[in-house]
């Protein structure tokens, strides 16, 4: 008989279709186009996410080198031709090597992302929703992510129950406490 926390897993591999895109987990062979989505959404001017990533992982590039090494998770939104059309992913930063939403050893950061021709469709809600079911499976109790203070990501977060932890030129770093729900097994 399967636990609860098998049958959470499983139902979350099921794809589903919002705003014209597919939703899936994402894999290794999508870091390309995550890599996309974040040169996309940067606000920062540094948009060189999609050049090659260099080994060390410095400024965005540290969102992907390596992806996916243990504890990295996400979710894609895929259009008809097949192109990433959205994405959010988390990954877990040390306090030596913080990304730039650490909030402490073990939370993992949040990237979300969608494509401009892709906004505006309830892809960016579905994609947050998403990984806030797969950071309880992983049982972690806190996601957290940096966006710009006056960004529409930082509105639809907020609805979704993130909380400003800190804001530094013009950006805010968000934080989303996540619930377990029952103990497993």
């Amino acid at each position: 008989m399967a636990t609860s926390q098998e049958s959470a897993e499983r139902d979350l591999d099921v794809p589903a279709v919002v705003g014209g895109v597919l939703l899936r987990n994402a894999t290794a062979s999508d870091s390309r186009g995550l890599a996309r989505v974040l040169a996309d959404s940067d606000t920062t001017g540094m948009q060189t996410a999609h050049r090659v990533l260099p080994a060390g992982g410095s400024g965005l590039s540290r969102y992907l080198v390596g992806w996916t090494r243990a504890g990295d998770y996400g979710v894609v939104a895929v259009d008809p031709s097949g192109a990433v059309a959205g994405a959010a992913w988390a990954r877990v930063f040390t306090p030596y090597e913080p990304g730039d939403a650490f909030i402490a050893a073990g939370v993992p950061e949040m990237k979300l992302g969608t494509r401009a021709a892709w906004r505006g469709r309830g892809i960016g809600r579905a994609l947050t929703r998403m990984m806030i079911d797969r950071t309880r499976v992983a049982r972690h109790t806190r996601l957290s992510l940096a966006v710009d203070s006056q960004s529409t990501a930082h509105v639809l977060l907020l609805s979704e129950g993130f909380r400003v932890v800190r804001e530094q030129d013009g950006r805010s770093v968000l934080l989303r406490v996540i619930e377990q729900h029952g103990s497993g097994g």
